[in-house]
């Protein structure tokens, strides 16, 4: 018998490279949902509005915002839970599988050169 790749959707669950599926893992048509799952919401925060170790930087002129992206490491799935790194939306609720995960933020601007380093020295009174 020559070996051939399971088909998802042919209505056999062939294990072990087809298994209950979650999101974009797995293959629920044929072999159901994963469903070790939890409703996981995610609230952020702008980082200089939230008056960081007690810092009020609201009265420091930035020319831009700090900008960041994110996505989930999921251990179960051996794999990021979202297809792409997602921009935050303030509340973002995501199912994740149960086990360890870990949330990963990536920050896409730097705010170094987006404000005078006069006025924070000022603002500081350093």
């Amino acid at each position: 018998r020559v070996f051939t790749d399971p088909v998802c959707g042919d209505g056999l669950c062939e294990s072990p490279m087809e298994y209950a599926g979650f999101g974009r893992f797995g293959c629920q048509i044929d072999c159901g949902r994963y469903t070790n799952t939890t409703m996981v919401n995610f609230r952020f925060a702008d980082l200089l509005s939230s008056k960081p170790g007690g810092w009020d930087l609201s009265g420091v002129n930035f020319q831009s915002r700090l900008d960041f992206t994110y996505n989930v490491w999921s251990e179960a799935m051996g794999d990021y839970i979202l297809a792409s790194d997602k921009t935050p939306t303030g509340n973002d609720i995501i199912e994740l599988p149960d086990g360890n995960c870990m949330l990963e933020l990536y920050q896409t601007n730097s705010l170094l050169e987006s404000f005078d380093r006069s006025n924070l020295i000022r603002f500081l009174g350093i």
